[in-house]
């Protein structure tokens, strides 16, 4: 490849990879977090604190007392949720430790980084050296890709764990 090839490379990559980066931080801002977790966090922290204490996370009278302790400002069991199973408050479990106060900023955080992680492998395709300003074009048009998906802002507003699910998955896939 040539010099000016290689410049010209090199240039679309630093662009892409900014634009990406300017995309994910102006849309995904912290102070758009509520402080109260969504809807869909509910049910796995309760779950995950009843899994914790040793009490059956879909049993809807513990939901409920779990409810009474630890909920605040938001939806209650019964009302818009049903509780997910041992399985996924297993999963959940590691949240319980943060308390209820402490939940949205963290999943908040995460599930961004998650949906941005996803599309930069998702684009990652290096083989070389030389392929590394492709590699970064394309991770950089897969974070706009799975960020400019209608369903990400409503899933996060929610509080959903979904984008760590898409990242499990994306990273499944770039592994085999």
């Amino acid at each position: 490849m040539s010099v000016f090839g290689r410049i010209v490379g090199w240039t679309a990559a630093a662009a892409s990879l900014a634009i990406a980066v300017a995309y994910v931080v102006t849309h995904f801002s912290l102070e758009s977090v509520s402080e109260v977790p969504g809807v869909d966090l509910v049910p796995l922290f309760l779950g995950g604190r009843a899994l914790w204490e040793g009490l059956d996370p879909g049993d809807r009278m513990v939901q409920q007392e779990m409810w009474q302790r630890f909920g605040s400002g938001g939806p209650g069991p019964g009302m818009f949720f049903m509780p997910y199973p041992a399985t996924a408050a297993l999963l959940a479990m590691p949240m319980a430790y943060l308390g209820w106060s402490g939940l949205g900023h963290p999943h908040w955080v995460v599930s961004v980084a998650s949906l941005a992680l996803a599309g930069a492998l998702a684009g990652a395709t290096l083989r070389s050296r030389a392929a590394i300003p492709a590699a970064l074009v394309a991770s950089s048009l897969g974070v706009l890709a799975v960020c400019c998906l209608d369903v990400v802002p409503h899933s996060l507003e929610l509080g959903q764990i979904n984008p760590v699910v898409v990242l499990l998955l994306v990273a499944a896939a770039v592994c085999l």
